[in-house]
């Protein structure tokens, strides 16, 4: 097995463009990382005028690289945690409650971790591993415990998203026939980018696990529309998934942006990723 192939959001080549983590060379074969990338970094979050949209690595274009930790090196990986309360997913604020972390490398290895006060620490994560991190609050009440992607590297700090619930039911709540997340189900925001991390327009998302497929439109969302706008937003809402750690979730890109990968999900949770295609 190659190490793309042991990688978690696994990729596979699409019928016209291919999905890369930001900052991947090459277009032959299988890329060795996940077209996958946090929803934003610590500093910077979507749009910011002229920035792109700074990844794991900290830098436009960033999806990892080098420093961050020798291979085979144990590194303590931080970050800061935000909250996502408007459903253009533009404007997080610091999350300051307590909650814990769990993270979970290919292999199944699952690694845990804090956080209080905006910030997150999780100690002891192999050097370089690609981990699906899960954020949940102490109290979960208002927030949907979240996954996304990271790069465990101890050079930069990272984001974990929490997103609230109440975005979530926002949405649903707005579609020709109005809907509620289920309990049980997983819920899934992504944003679809291109390799200048530029939001796509034109891209048809398949989920077959996915109860509702909900697009940006225009400021609004509708079930209705068949591909991205502007914004690049993709709700999948009401998941079938299993309890944590979870499973994968396979979606099939076509349109302006054609490919297939697989996210974390799990049930009673949210996952909340970019996409990057070209």
């Amino acid at each position: 097995m190659t190490g793309g192939e042991g990688r978690m959001a696994r990729v596979r080549r699409g019928a016209a463009l291919l999905l890369l983590i930001a900052g991947a060379g090459g277009c032959s074969g299988e890329p060795d990382r996940p077209p996958i990338r946090p929803a934003c970094s610590a500093d910077d979050c979507l749009p910011a005028p002229g920035s792109g949209v700074p990844g794991a690595g900290g830098a436009p274009g960033g999806g990892g690289g080098s420093g961050g930790g020798v291979e085979g090196e144990e590194v303590t990986v931080t970050g800061a945690i935000l909250q996502y309360t408007e459903d253009q997913f533009l404007q997080p604020t610091t999350f300051t409650g307590p909650g814990e972390l769990e993270a979970f490398e290919t292999s199944g290895a699952r690694f845990a971790g804090t956080f209080a006060d905006g910030t997150f620490t999780l100690p002891e994560v192999p050097a370089g591993a690609s981990l699906w991190l899960l954020a949940r609050p102490s109290s979960a009440a208002l927030h949907f415990p979240t996954w996304t992607f990271l790069e465990a590297r101890d050079d930069i700090q990272v984001t974990a998203p929490l997103l609230q619930r109440a975005v979530v039911e926002e949405i649903m709540s707005t579609l020709t026939v109005p809907g509620v997340p289920l309990q049980g189900t997983a819920q899934v925001v992504l944003r679809v980018l291109n390799a200048n991390q530029t939001p796509v327009e034109g891209v048809t998302v398949a989920a077959p696990a996915a109860q509702l497929i909900i697009y940006g439109a225009q400021g609004t969302w509708s079930e209705t529309e068949v591909s991205t706008d502007t914004t690049g937003l993709v709700v999948l809402g009401n998941v079938a998934a299993s309890p944590v750690p979870g499973n994968e979730l396979d979606v099939i890109l076509s349109g302006a942006g054609s490919g297939s990968f697989a996210l974390r999900v799990a049930n009673d949770t949210a996952t909340f990723v970019h996409i990057i295609v070209r």
